[in-house]
């Protein structure tokens, strides 16, 4: 999946009332070699813009 690069504001404050997530899905938690810190690989990865106006009920 490619994209473009983000803009500072696109990331997190964006003054438009939304929230951002991140969503990963599919894949696997794996440690990185050779330092063991942890990674995800395989799977899919989504960014899902939400109003923050709305409710979770």
């Amino acid at each position: 999946m490619t994209g473009s690069p983000t803009r500072s504001g696109d990331v997190a404050g964006n003054g438009n009332g939304t929230v951002k997530f991140l969503c990963s899905y599919g894949g696997r938690i794996l440690p990185r070699y050779p330092d063991g810190r942890l990674r995800y690989v395989g799977g899919e990865t989504r960014v899902l813009s939400v109003d923050q106006s709305i409710t979770f009920a």
